[in-house]
């Protein structure tokens, strides 16, 4: 804005002949003011708009930087007890603060998090927390089974490696309850994937008979996929959608090897073409599913690893899903959005947001299996 000062000096110059007029004159003041309120307002839609903030630099990052970073973030939700702060609440030009959750205790993206970051960098520190978040599942399990309900990611991936007794009583805890619920449970509560582990743990068929009739019935329609999330031409795309191929196709594929399960995943990505609309995926659920979607596709690279045609579909739409949720979510100092501590954010809102360890720690993981990867700090035109 120009000085007052200046426009009532420019006033007085305006009846010497020699004296080449300002454009803050009083007879070109009004179109000049109305050029400069053209000018701030473009100024602001660029300064404040998503690609302009994504295009902070040229540098580039790989998988495995993010995840360590990441993990700063954990760092600060973890407790003396190896509980966790679970949700996180943001306001713009405050402090991310911590703000009570409803809902199980979900921590097992987290633990798993410590325990692939330790896995891959060999780092004691990693181990630890992720023992001490193991142990108060484990202690916490026997007053209240949904600890190990909604832990049972991290209670398979321990046994597995360790063979340790403890882990697997604590999966069989409630073990019965995923042979007793509605095909919603199964579906929505992530249960497809704990039958197959179950199976793979016992060896017991009740379980593997259970996640294939329960595939079938989702194949036939039975299951409600629930709301629209967006039209992809003819499709259109509903929240179950996800959960479906997630937590019920690729298990049952994965268990059988049955093409059919394999088909229902492909058609999905191709009539719901996820990397033309990801900015449908603007709110908390949907974040999750975004974060589903992006492990698949890279489940998807390991099926096809023999087929390069395939694998390089896939594995360019991880790449690109990754790279989205990077610039677009990512608190980071590179990429400030609010305080800039590592966590992931639920959306894209610049004013008021959510950060949960549970999703941060579960995006660390993915960049973790992409840790050769160099992802852009730029946004991709």
């Amino acid at each position: 804005m120009v000085p007052f000062y200046i426009i009532e000096y420019n006033k007085g110059m305006e009846a010497n002949d020699n004296f080449v007029k300002s454009p803050f004159s009083k007879k070109f003041f009004p179109v000049t003011f109305i050029i400069l309120i053209i000018i701030v307002a473009v100024l602001f839609f660029v300064f404040n708009s998503e690609e302009m903030q994504l295009n902070v630099s040229g540098e580039q990052i790989k998988g495995l930087e993010i995840a360590q970073k990441t993990a700063l973030f954990l760092d600060k939700t973890i407790k003396p007890d190896g509980s966790f702060e679970l949700l996180y609440e943001c306001s713009k030009g405050l402090t991310c603060k911590p703000i009570e959750s409803s809902g199980p205790p979900h921590t097992g993206q987290i633990i798993l998090a410590y325990y692939d970051l330790w896995k891959k960098t060999d780092d004691p520190s990693y181990k630890e927390k992720a023992e001490r978040a193991m142990n108060f599942v484990l202690t916490n399990c026997e007053k209240d089974t949904s600890h190990c309900e909604w832990n049972y990611f991290p209670l398979y991936g321990f046994y597995k490696d360790t063979g340790e007794a403890r882990y697997k009583n604590a999966m069989l805890k409630v073990a019965g309850k995923f042979l007793r619920g509605s095909l919603i449970d199964t579906v929505n509560n992530n249960n497809g994937m704990k039958l197959l582990m179950l199976y793979d743990v016992t060896g017991e068929k009740k379980y593997l008979d259970f996640l294939i009739n329960s595939a079938d019935k989702v194949r036939k329609g039975e299951f409600d996929m629930g709301k629209v999330l967006y039209q992809s031409g003819d499709f259109s795309v509903k929240q179950g959608n996800f959960q479906a191929i997630w937590t019920i196709y690729l298990p049952a594929y994965n268990a059988t090897k049955n093409p059919v399960y394999l088909e229902e995943i492909e058609k999905f990505f191709e009539s719901a073409r996820i990397l033309d609309h990801t900015r449908e995926f603007n709110n908390t659920n949907d974040f999750g599913n975004l974060i589903k979607v992006w492990e698949v596709t890279l489940d998807l690279t390991k099926i096809y690893k023999d087929n390069p045609e395939k694998y390089k579909i896939y594995r360019s739409q991880a790449n690109r899903i990754g790279g989205y949720i990077l610039r677009s979510r990512w608190d980071a100092p590179e990429l400030k959005k609010f305080d800039g501590d590592f966590g992931f954010l639920h959306s894209l809102n610049k004013n008021k947001n959510n950060k949960s360890p549970f999703s941060s720690a579960w995006a660390a993981r993915l960049y973790l299996r992409m840790s050769g990867t160099s992802f852009k700090l730029q946004s991709e035109k």
